[in-house]
């Protein structure tokens, strides 16, 4: 997909929850816009409040991004 490729490139974790997690977040966020997001590449999570959830990411993404690599190397 061009948008999480892009993603990854430009060193942006693309998270993608399901629709629920996401609407949950909106509303935390909406409620107190410091709320404070916690992304685990190593464990492919994300903490926010209350809400701990997983998400997906290849091996390849997540070996670069713990290595500081990019595409190159």
């Amino acid at each position: 997909d061009i948008f999480r490729n892009n993603c990854t490139k430009n060193g942006l974790v693309p998270v993608q929850v399901d629709a629920e997690t996401g609407e949950r977040l909106m509303r935390m966020v909406e409620d107190d816009p410091t709320t404070v997001f916690q992304i685990d590449i190593a464990s492919r999570s994300l903490r926010a409040g209350d809400i701990e959830t997983t998400f997906p990411l290849d091996e390849g993404t997540q070996h670069r991004f713990l290595e500081g690599l990019d595409d190159i190397g």
